[in-house]
């Protein structure tokens, strides 16, 4: 959920809130939080990344925003510092990439390089290396001025080093300082020095479209030119003044621009890693695990379980003979004991070994409820038969008291996700150059489609500087809730109109508007039965208005008068 900090901002934050909704469907990050949901409560937190990535093209659209999970094995953070990745002044994390990626990607040959931590793949990689993959490492810092830095390296090779990682690096004409969104591929008989130059090696050279240059460097650009049509036949009168371009009106009335305009690149300037915890606690980053308090309990448990196990196995009947006897088996393997007199038969024993562990259950269980007190989880929770909550109600409120003492763990998820969903929404305004379709599910189950587009959070502050409008709060909703959760809505409505809150059951009036709020909450066939159920309204009302003229002629043809009138009147 996306929360405005000015009225002014209301519609911006829905169209926020809209992306972000359809990312998460989009990128299928339920998938993730569920394996986070194992990893968090065991290793006492877990890492996100997100980042913007480049080489991700579908159609007309470059760029899309990742989200990673980083295990708690490939994070290096800043010692000292037992908070959060944003207060620190530099972390490494480790990840497992093959080495034809980092070739394709990087351009970096690294064959010879041996992978250096196979711990940080899980358990598949049982401690041996691969000679596939390789250990890339990458660090993120603050620089002197307050951006954030990257530098990668596997082995001894360097891959990235950028100390303002997030600002956009472009080829910029060194003529007249135009960057390269705004230079197109024009057929030319240029040399091949020229293209080398422009960094083309084709049919076709680079020329800067203000000064035709072919020159261009790799540089960081904090402004983009933004070239409107000499002239425009419609325009939005607003976003000229916006850009502050100077405009003129020709003989044919149309808008001539005189002037070109330029507007400022958005920078997050955010550590791109969100660190999830399972329970704080005062000088631990990780926070608290569950595997760590319930250890010496879950150690106990286990020696009681191979000493259950013994005693069962061992456990038997052994006939106990003198030793001068016999037995024998027969072809059925029955034991057959032979005896040459009744004094023999006398001697044998037999002694039943049953095994008894009631004290070692008893045991067992004990610390089994006190595992459970520890992580704050009862019976009626977990979903189980709960023998202390006889009813239903009972039941509710006990699962209520567990859920209440894991709320700690609920907020900061919800805390960790909050960040997340800010990253999206910021890196979005920075490198989200096209316009994106966002699918938007309306209360009712439809589906209407908008545009994101980064320049309309453009604004222009009162000394006249343009800036990005980044002002939002943003937080998380509850999946379950009653608007999100149809069928429970169904339910809900249900009751109200039995329990007579939308009126009469037994009237059709109220049959149709019961009808109609279930159609808008898209309950199958409630649009068909709710027509059906109008016009029978409308039969009534008929047969009623007829019943009445019949006993009334000179009454109804009054109201038919005040009909027509107050007709003419509207």
């Amino acid at each position: 959920k996306v929360i405005a900090m000015r009225k002014n901002d209301e519609a911006l934050a829905r169209k926020l809130e809209h992306m972000l909704k359809f990312f998460v469907k989009r990128k299928h990050l339920h998938r993730l939080n569920d394996l986070a949901e194992r990893v968090c409560p065991q290793q006492g937190g877990v890492g996100w990344l997100v980042e913007w990535d480049n080489s991700i093209c579908r159609n007309n659209e470059v760029g899309d925003v990742t989200v990673s999970m980083l295990h708690p094995r490939q994070f290096v953070p800043q010692a000292g510092i037992y908070t959060s990745p944003d207060d620190m002044d530099h972390f490494c994390f480790k990840q497992a990439i093959t080495k034809r990626q980092a070739l394709r990607r990087w351009g970096v040959d690294v064959g010879a390089t041996a992978e250096e931590d196979a711990d940080i793949r899980g358990r598949d990689a049982e401690n041996a290396a691969s000679s596939d993959l390789v250990t890339m490492y990458t660090m993120y810092y603050r620089n002197d001025r307050g951006g954030i830095g990257q530098f990668a390296w596997i082995g001894d090779k360097v891959i990235i080093d950028l100390d303002d990682y997030q600002a956009r690096h472009m080829l910029r004409c060194k003529q007249c300082g135009a960057v390269q969104n705004y230079m197109e591929p024009v057929e030319d008989d240029a040399t091949e020095d020229e293209r080398k130059v422009s960094g083309e090696l084709s049919d076709t050279v680079r020329r800067c479209p203000w000064c035709e240059g072919t020159e261009f460097e790799e540089a960081e650009v904090a402004e983009e030119a933004v070239i409107l049509p000499e002239v425009l036949m419609s325009v939005d009168a607003e976003e000229i003044e916006l850009l502050g371009a100077e405009s003129t009106v020709d003989e044919n009335g149309n808008l001539k621009l005189t002037a070109r305009s330029t507007i400022p690149y958005y920078k997050p300037n955010i550590m791109p890693v969100v660190l999830q915890k399972n329970i704080s606690q005062y000088g631990r980053l990780l926070g608290e695990s569950d595997v760590d308090k319930l250890e010496d309990q879950q150690n106990t448990i286990k020696r009681m379980d191979k000493k259950m196990i013994d005693r069962i196995v061992t456990a038997g009947t052994i006939i106990g003979l003198p030793p001068d006897t016999h037995f024998e088996t027969d072809v059925e393997d029955q034991r057959v004991l032979r005896f040459d007199n009744e004094a023999q038969a006398q001697l044998v024993r037999c002694y039943d070994f049953t095994g008894n562990l009631q004290w070692e259950y008893t045991y067992a269980n004990r610390l089994y409820e006190e595992a459970r007190q520890e992580a704050g989880v009862t019976d009626s929770y977990q979903g189980r038969k709960d023998s202390t909550a006889p009813s239903a109600k009972a039941k509710e409120f006990s699962a209520a008291q567990a859920a209440g003492r894991m709320e700690s763990k609920r907020t900061m998820k919800r805390e960790a996700w909050a960040a997340i969903y800010e990253r999206i929404a910021k890196l979005m305004l920075a490198y989200c150059d096209e316009e994106r379709s966002v699918r938007v599910e309306t209360a009712s189950g439809d589906a209407e489609y908008e545009v994101f587009r980064r320049k309309d959070f453009l604004k222009r502050d009162k000394a006249g500087n343009l800036y990005y409008e980044d002002g939002f709060i943003f937080s998380t909703e509850d999946a379950s809730a009653l608007s999100e959760n149809r069928e429970a809505m169904w339910q809900s409505i249900t009751q109200h109109y039995q329990s007579g809150a939308l009126g009469d059951p037994t009237q059709t009036a109220t049959r149709v508007m019961y009808w109609g709020l279930l159609e808008e909450q898209g309950y199958p066939n409630a649009g068909a039965i709710r027509k059906k159920l109008e016009d029978q309204a409308a039969a009534e009302k008929a047969a009623a208005t007829a019943a009445q003229t019949t006993q009334n002629p000179q009454q109804a043809v009054t109201q038919q008068q005040e009909v027509l009138q107050m007709g003419k009147m509207q």
